[in-house]
């Protein structure tokens, strides 16, 4: 019985067949990678087989077996064209218009959910495919993943080009092999694997541990229930501290902005890297409260421009 296979075409130099094996197994372990978070995103239950290789600088073949062959077979196609359709904005290839705002997961959860509904169906819309590609051309695990892949490829000087074609069961190619030669397989490497940070405006930091002295060392306090360690940015607070114009007793809270640092690892999980406070807005405990100097004028800012974006949101 045929399976729908994956062709994975390797153009080597000098018309060689062979290839560095250590290279070509990490290539295969991120292509994996890639392989399982689509389909695991997509809902598709799926099992992978290797085939034995073919010559031609060198094809590697994987088979893929599930119960619905229709659903397989467009899962290979969306990962084809993962693999060749090459980020138009940094944005895109950074992958940092995801995750950023609870609105915005909240979104892509209901653009999974409408996939998942379409390749459920015994014949899904071929249509469905190019939606599939949008939404998972924003999931940090597989830009991450797409990024090793090429970054592996990079750095091996023999590969000149990848073909990638996806077949159906009767061994019939979808789509025409797309091909990536080595010049462009720095669009699709990650410059960086920072991601936009998430900003608190109202962060309520009980301080357990301030810092009194000069140098480069980090505050210590609670944020919700846990424990954070954090950086103090704001120079006005920091000397108004050193100066011991204020001062801290069991019970003494800030509010403040707090900016979360975040990037994505080696397999697209986002880690948090740090914290910091960029502007003390008031420090208080159980008998006072202090409005810093900073604080006033981030309120005042942050009022003027949501009232902005109610004007032009009622146009």
């Amino acid at each position: 019985m045929n399976y729908p296979l994956l062709e994975l075409h390797y153009y080597l130099k000098e018309h060689s067949h062979s290839m560095n094996a250590i290279v070509r197994n990490k290539c295969e372990s991120e292509l994996l990678g890639l392989f399982v978070e689509a389909a695991q995103s997509l809902g598709i239950a799926v099992e992978l087989e290797s085939k034995a290789f073919e010559e031609g600088g060198l094809k590697e073949f994987w088979k893929f077996l599930g119960k619905n062959n229709n659903q397989i077979t467009l899962l290979l196609v969306i990962v084809a064209l993962l693999l060749s359709r090459i980020p138009i904005s940094n944005e895109e290839k950074e992958a940092l218009g995801t995750e950023l705002t609870q609105l915005q997961i909240e979104e892509k959860k209901l653009q999974i959910k409408k996939l998942k509904k379409e390749l459920g169906k015994t014949n899904p819309d071929v249509e469905v495919t190019g939606e599939a590609v949008e939404v998972l051309n924003k999931n940090p695990k597989i830009v991450v993943r797409r990024s090793n892949f090429y970054k592996q490829l990079s750095a091996y000087q023999k590969v000149e080009s990848i073909g990638v074609t996806p077949f159906n069961s009767q061994l019939y190619a979808l789509i025409d092999e797309n091909i990536i030669n080595r010049p462009l397989f720095q669009k699709f490497i990650l410059s960086t694997h920072s991601i936009k940070p998430v900003v608190v405006d109202d962060a309520i930091i009980e301080i357990v541990s301030p810092v009194l002295k000069e140098g480069n060392y980090k505050w210590k306090g609670v944020f919700n229930d846990e424990p954070l360690s954090f950086t103090m940015q704001d120079g006005e607070f920091r000397n108004l501290v050193l100066r011991e114009d204020i001062t801290f007793k069991h019970g003494t809270f800030i509010e403040c902005v707090l900016n979360e640092y975040r990037k994505l690892d080696e397999v697209g999980e986002v880690i948090v890297t740090g914290y910091s406070v960029s502007t003390v807005i008031r420090k208080f405990d159980e008998s006072q409260s202090f409005e810093t100097n900073q604080g006033r004028k981030y309120k005042h800012t942050k009022k003027l421009k949501e009232s902005q974006t109610d004007i032009f949101s009622n146009q």
